[in-house]
């Protein structure tokens, strides 16, 4: 059985954009965590997790089929938190206790993804 970079070459060339960028984003990511976490203004709050959830959604809708399955199943997890507690289905306190312990778990999770990478051969391509 053939590995996607076998069947479409170009593949590699996204697949390594995207880890540049996965690299751009956590940094961004991060900064909207605290930025959450400093807000003492509802509109504050309300504009940085918009941010950071635009921010997840992008990594949630290209990880899986660049080999990066459960970076993107854990960005989409977040991003379902923060548009459920953007519409009040979550309390402000499971906010602080859960939603951004999980973000900063993900920051973390890129980091892991990314030294993956790095030890990944183009014609290896494994699940992470």
């Amino acid at each position: 059985m053939k590995n996607a970079f076998e069947v479409l070459p170009g593949i590699q060339k996204v697949r390594d954009r995207f880890l540049d960028m996965l690299g751009e984003r956590q940094t961004q990511l991060a900064t909207h965590i605290v930025g959450t976490w400093d807000s003492r203004v509802g509109a504050d709050v309300v504009r940085e997790l918009e941010a950071a959830g635009s921010i997840l959604h992008k990594i949630a809708g290209s990880a899986g089929s660049l080999g990066f399955s459960e970076l993107g199943a854990r960005a989409r997890k977040c991003e379902e938190f923060i548009v459920a507690t953007l519409q009040g289905e979550v309390d402000c306190p499971d906010l602080s206790d859960n939603l951004l312990l999980e973000l900063d778990a993900f920051v973390q999770l890129i980091s892991e993804t990314q030294k993956r990478a790095e030890n990944e051969r183009p014609g290896q391509v494994t699940e992470v």
